[in-house]
Formats: structure tokens, sequence, C-alpha cells
């Protein structure tokens, strides 16, 4: 079924007819504080008809890498130019994995397992409307260690129309009730978490590329006025 869609899609294309646009949704969000994960949306076992695209957003805080997600039944790809490495056990850290052309059927996801004093966020993104191969067109990465309440990130390269734009930020400090986070300009929010018992207030969204030719800077600012760090990825996938 995935092959008969992907082979319909490039037709369409070919014959001059425009292909539907991407569509990105969440289908799963967790975060944990030293222990197992609470669910903030959607389950950790979950559905695909076939040819989805697969995003994971994971930002952790811990004393040492908490290692990687897992999802059953696919093979995850840590996309490391949109992913900013663990440094220390003071620093946040995160960012993005992908996999393409995801078979049908169930799927549970498996977060990094979270100990005493260590804390993590997971999103699952689902996007319709890919190509079977998974094709980044260009990624960017931002870590800093500073009080600053906002955070940009640069593309690499420059992005395409249609491209499909994703962009996580975390900072690492309890955010008060208070708090916000805004995301990008022009961006759609899909979750953020904003909880004040937990170190990593997040931020995730999505956009949609309009036109290309030129590199993208996606800025989040927070309104928590006592940021200890704070890291930040965008992935850019092509959609053809």
């Amino acid at each position: 079924m995935a092959n008969a869609l992907l082979l319909r899609r490039r037709l369409l294309i070919a014959m001059g007819v425009a292909a539907a646009a991407p569509v990105v949704s969440l289908v799963y969000a967790a975060q944990s504080v030293g222990g197992a994960y609470t669910t903030e949306s959607g389950s950790a076992t979950f559905s695909l008809s076939g040819g989805e695209t697969i995003a994971v957003y994971f930002t952790g805080l811990g004393n040492a890498d908490l290692g990687d997600p897992t999802i059953s039944g696919m093979t995850l790809a840590k996309q490391t130019g949109a992913f900013n490495a663990w440094t220390s056990s003071g620093n946040a850290y995160g960012g993005w994995y992908a996999v393409a052309n995801a078979s049908s059927g169930s799927h549970t996801i498996t977060p990094p397992t979270i100990a005493g004093g260590q804390d993590g966020l997971i999103r699952v993104l689902k996007i319709t409307n890919m190509t079977a191969t998974l094709t980044v067109r260009t990624t960017g990465k931002t870590a800093q260690t500073s009080s600053s309440t906002t955070i940009s990130v640069t593309t690499l390269a420059n992005v395409n129309a249609g491209d499909v734009m994703l962009g996580g930020r975390q900072h690492e400090n309890n955010v008060g009730s208070t708090s916000t986070i805004t995301q990008p300009s022009g961006w759609t929010s899909l979750i953020q978490y904003l909880n004040g018992s937990v170190n990593l207030p997040t931020d995730v969204s999505y956009k949609i590329a309009t036109s290309g030719g030129s590199t993208v800077t996606a800025t989040w600012t927070s309104s928590d006025g006592s940021i200890h760090d704070t890291e930040a990825a965008v992935l850019v996938l092509s959609p053809t």
C-alpha cells in the first residue's frame, strides 16, 4: 500500500497535478521526572496506515547520555545535524530522530529510561503525504549555557517551498505558572510543556515552507526569568 501511494504521488507530479501537502500531527507526548513517564497526549502504542514519516523529538537532563528512543517495527535514525549531544550533567540536551515509509499496523515507542535526579520528554509526530525515502533537506541546532530568554536556530542550507520544517526547544529550570514559550513566527505549536515540577519547559512546532531559496531562522522566546541553559534543533524534510 505504501509503495502504491508513492507511485501515485510521483505520477501526479509527472502529470503536473499538485500532490497533497504534507500533514503533521502529534501521535504521543510524555514526560518523566526521575521515573516512569507520564502521558501528556496520545498513547505509547499507536496504529499507522503505512507509508507515513515518523519524527521523534527527545530531550533530557541526565548524568550521562540517557540513550535513544525506539519504536517497534521501525528503525529510528538520529539526525545528528538536528541533535544537541549530551555534554555534562548540568546541561540539557536533545533533538530529532526520523524514519520514512513506516509499516502499517501497531507500533509501540519506548523512551529512554529515566532514573532519579534525571528528566526527559518525548514527542512523536506523524507526517503524511511524504516520499518513501527519508530526504533531509537541511538541519540546524543551537545549545547555549546562559540566562538568555531567546534562542535561535539557522538552517545550514536553503529550504524549498513545500518542505516540512520541524522545531523543538527546551530549557533547564522550573517554570512558573505565568511563564510562556513563544514559538517561531508563522510556525504552529503542536505541544508545550510548562509544568513547574520539571526542569524542561519545552515547545515543539512545525511549518510547511511557503517559499524557498534561502536559509531559515527559527527563534523561540520564553518569559522565564531564571533560565540556566537552552537547546533547540530544527529538522527540514523534503516531501518528494
